[in-house]
């Protein structure tokens, strides 16, 4: 029985010690969110895009809609008149009438399959803009020490996250679009008629190198400094 005890005793403690052996392993690692679709709604290029496949997918899809209405015609023709043709002429419809429906079907493959124009047309607008957010996604991980960057666009399991590890703009101001659009600030106030612009902000003493005056500076409830800022033309 004491024997039974101790062995119950030592599995109780072996058993504790590597939940906290997990604990602090996973305590150990830094994680941080991204989220793809809001990366890409900022960034011009891929707007361009998305219009240019929307536009295309229009296209190509009322011509596809357009020849399957061919052949639907044909087929109801032929039904109408089926009890006047002879043999050979049914035979030579039906084969047309096929022959209309392949040609739709084919139509169909080549725009929308999955090495159709519109695939095509993915490899090489959208492709290379992905391509370059996955590159700052690694050089932003390597830089701070991430062990998981997750895209909560694409993770449906994610219920909440904290905003504070979002890092969603901070792969924007790697690619450089931030700046771009700080850049344009002046323009973009002055064809609206305004002369001052406030900012409130989490990002301290990134504004700075871009004109903007830093008012103050506070911590709200959740911890997270923020400041607030003011740039005139």
């Amino acid at each position: 029985m004491y024997h039974q005890k101790l062995n119950v005793m030592r599995k109780s403690v072996l058993l504790i010690m590597m939940l906290f052996a997990v604990s602090m392993a996973a305590n150990a690692q830094k994680f941080a969110l991204i989220d793809t679709e809001y990366i890409m709604k900022n960034i011009p290029a891929a707007q361009s895009a998305n219009e240019q496949m929307q536009e295309a997918t229009k296209k190509y899809q009322s011509e596809v809609e357009a020849l399957a209405k061919e052949a639907q015609k044909m087929f109801q023709d032929y039904q109408a008149k089926s009890s006047t043709l002879s043999a050979a002429q049914k035979t030579k419809t039906e084969d047309a009438i096929v022959a209309k429906e392949k040609a739709a079907a084919e139509l169909k493959r080549n725009y929308f399959g999955p090495e159709g124009e519109l695939a095509k047309m993915r490899d090489k607008l959208i492709t290379p803009i992905q391509d370059d957010i996955y590159e700052a996604v690694k050089a932003i991980s390597q830089q701070h020490g991430y062990d998981l960057i997750i895209d909560r666009a694409s993770a449906t399991g994610i219920i909440f996250a904290n905003p504070r590890i979002d890092i969603s703009d901070e792969i924007l101001r790697k690619l450089g679009y931030s700046k771009k659009l700080l850049e344009s600030i002046p323009t973009i106030l002055k064809d609206l008629g305004y002369d001052t612009l406030y900012l409130h902000t989490k990002l301290n003493d990134y504004y700075d190198k871009f004109g903007w005056k830093k008012l103050m500076s506070f911590i709200k409830d959740d911890g997270i400094k923020r400041s607030i800022y003011i740039f005139k033309i």
